[in-house]
């Protein structure tokens, strides 16, 4: 090597301990409010994790279904199916994953929260601030789909109400189905309360299959698509004979109706029905959390997937075990 190389290389590694140096600076940037405000309780991130995430599922499937609604009952075309309804449900999943997995686990649904405490080692503690995290959430998803269809609820509102009163208002095709969930007059509620357990007992299978960390066909990346993939085909093939799928979503969406259109109808116009669409997903997804346990997870298979989590890098409390998929944690 000649004087003038040797010359240069140190010059060329100190440029580049320059652009390293200039980048890592770039990223810190000067204290703020901003990072003041980021100094926040780690359970205060975690509570507007889990909001957001079930306002995105609510906002993105709710908003599809007033346009699909709105429209029909304005003998208007093209604006919405229940394919459409379907894949907005399913996005709502993704982008609520995407958004809060990092933060909290985006359990999205109290189901899930509950069934984690109950077989997967979720603390039991931190349950109660999660449901109502995700029920608020789905409330103001809610409201704001209501917002940005203000003007065309309310006209078909009074149109609904002016041909069939409030069973027209309160059913599956009126202003308030938009919001929740309600049955039509001649279903047997018995199916329906079965057609909700299969959907939901299906749908906790496939979460945690893709909990499962010796699942050798599921990748962190792919996770939230799959998990997104079942709650769309849930809908796209059961919605008809009614589903509900969600705690946070139907009675989050529930309370959502009850504020809008000033009545208590949403919660008394089928009581039986409200404790069906509310409760039987818990034991759904129960049920499919005890098939996948005792018939599919093997501790002695060896894992295939360790996410960047398990390295020593703090992160947030949400993480359980700092690992989103082990006991106690989730991305769903």
């Amino acid at each position: 090597m000649s004087e003038a190389t040797a010359v240069a290389a140190p010059a060329a590694h100190d440029v580049q301990l320059e652009k390293v140096d200039s980048i890592a600076a770039s990223t810190h940037s000067p204290p703020s409010i901003f990072t003041r405000l980021r100094a926040r309780p780690k359970w205060l991130a975690v509570f507007f994790a889990e909001v957001l995430a079930a306002m995105c599922y609510s906002w993105a499937g709710n908003g599809a279904t007033a346009a699909f609604l709105l429209s029909s009952a304005a003998s208007k075309t093209g604006y919405g199916n229940l394919m459409t309804v379907g894949l907005a449900f399913g996005i709502g999943a993704l982008l609520a994953i995407i958004i809060a997995g990092p933060v909290s686990g985006a359990h999205l649904s109290p189901s899930f929260s509950f069934t984690f405490a109950l077989l997967k080692g979720f603390p039991w503690k931190k349950v109660p601030l999660y449901i109502l995290a995700q029920i608020f959430g789905a409330f103001l998803g809610s409201l704001l789909v209501y917002q940005q269809y203000r003007t065309e609820i309310n006209a078909a509102t009074d149109a609904f109400r002016a041909l069939g009163g409030d069973a027209a208002v309160f059913s599956p095709t009126g202003p308030a189905g938009i919001f929740t969930m309600f049955p039509t007059a001649t279903q047997n509620l018995s199916i329906v309360f079965f057609n909700e357990l299969v959907a939901t007992t299906f749908l906790s299978l496939l979460v945690f299959s893709v909990l499962d960390s010796t699942n050798i066909f599921v990748s962190f990346v792919s996770a939230p698509f799959l998990v997104a993939l079942a709650y769309t085909v849930c809908i796209w093939g059961f919605a008809p004979a009614t589903i509900a799928l969600n705690t946070s979503r139907d009675f989050g969406g529930r309370m959502a109706a009850a504020a809008i259109f000033n009545s208590a109808k949403p919660f008394t116009m089928f009581p039986k029905y409200t404790a069906i669409a509310t409760l039987t997903n818990f034991l759904g997804t129960i049920l499919g959390a005890i098939v996948h346990l005792v018939f599919i997870e093997d501790p002695s298979r060896a894992v295939v997937l360790v996410h960047p989590s398990a390295a020593p890098i703090p992160i947030g409390e949400g993480h359980g075990n700092n690992h989103p998929r082990t006991a106690g944690s989730s991305i769903v």
